[in-house]
Formats: C-alpha cells, sequence, structure tokens
C-alpha cells in the first residue's frame, strides 16, 4: 500500500511538473503547444512500447490485430483530447488552472459511474463534487458573478479536457483485461502523437 502511495504522489508530481514546464517553454521559449504535447506523445509511446516488448515480454502488436478500432478510439478521444487540451489550456492561461479544470476529471467518472450503477452517489461523493465544482467557480470568476478571471476559450478547453481525461479513465476496463497498461498507453500515445 505505501508503494501505491508513493507512486500516486510521483505520478502527480511529474504531472504537475510537466505542466510548469510546459508554461515555462511556452512563456520563455515560444515553443508551439502541438509540437510539444506530440514530441511528448511519441517518446513517451515508444518508451511504454519498449518496456511492454523486452521488459514485460509482451506481443505488444496483439492489440492492434484484435482492437484496432478499440485502441484508435482510447488514441484520440481519451490521451489527444486530454493531453492537447491540458496543454493548450495551459497555453491560453496558466498551469495551475489548467490542472484544477482537468482535474474535474472524478467528477464525469464518479457521475459516470453513478449512471452505470443506477445509484446515486453518497453525501461524501456529492461534497466533493460541490467542492471541486466550487473551486473551479473561483478560479473561473475570483467570485465574481460579473466577469470571467480566465477566457471562455480556456475554460471551455479546460472542461473538455477534463471530459476527454474521464474517458481516458473509463474506456480502456475491458481492453486492460487482455492487454498490460504499459501496451495499451505505449499504442495509445504513439497514434494520437
Amino acid at each position: 500500500m505505501l508503494k501505491g502511495i508513493f507512486l500516486i504522489i510521483g505520478a502527480a508530481t511529474c504531472w504537475g511538473m510537466g505542466g510548469v514546464a510546459g508554461q515555462y517553454l511556452y512563456q520563455y521559449h515560444q515553443a508551439d503547444m502541438i509540437w510539444l504535447c506530440m514530441t511528448r506523445q511519441i517518446l513517451a509511446g515508444c518508451m511504454f512500447l519498449l518496456f511492454a516488448a523486452f521488459v514485460q515480454k509482451q506481443d505488444i502488436f496483439a492489440i492492434l490485430k484484435a482492437d484496432t478500432w478499440n485502441i484508435i478510439e482510447f488514441s484520440f478521444l481519451g490521451i489527444l483530447g486530454a493531453q492537447l487540451g491540458f496543454y493548450y489550456t495551459i497555453g491560453l492561461c496558466n498551469a495551475a488552472t489548467a490542472t484544477v479544470l482537468q482535474y474535474m476529471a472524478p467528477i464525469y467518472v464518479m457521475l459516470w459511474m453513478s449512471y452505470k450503477s443506477r445509484k446515486i452517489p453518497d453525501v461524501r461523493e456529492l461534497i466533493g463534487i460541490v467542492g471541486a465544482l466550487v473551486g473551479v467557480f473561483l478560479i473561473a470568476t475570483h467570485g465574481s458573478l460579473d466577469s470571467l478571471a480566465i477566457s471562455p476559450m480556456a475554460l471551455t478547453i479546460g472542461v473538455l479536457s477534463a471530459l476527454s481525461y474521464a474517458y481516458y479513465s473509463i474506456k480502456p476496463g475491458q481492453m486492460l483485461k487482455k492487454y498490460t497498461a504499459a501496451t495499451l498507453i505505449g499504442w495509445g500515445q504513439l497514434i494520437s502523437g
């Protein structure tokens, strides 16, 4: 359990550092967000696939034969939407706001799971949803009902990015029963890149 906690903390830290690095590259080196996102995805996809093939000894091409459309759908609607949406939102506002907007994804996952199970979220989950929505409201408006503190485009792309991230979390459920996460993420990153 302790190992899992450290892995989650490490993953969140790396994600945050990636957002800050992206913002730095946009502001001080005029990096193109599409180039940055695609380069990052292609390199990550290759690394995941090499790990799956040589360390996990997986047949990395099996997924392309049996689940072609599922991996393409996952790549573009999930990974590309989440990744490019996140970096595009950073370019429109900043890394902190983009991160908060994208981390609304668990709300969408929770609502989807409630719909699928025909069960209303429990009180703790509802409090979490309300808290997250209040936080996004405060970030987007700074508490004023008269105007937005971020551009409508940044808010829209950030919310769409969160929807893609939720899809990215839900879609691979069945595929993960047949393939390793490294294979699935590797092809998803490479194809969308």
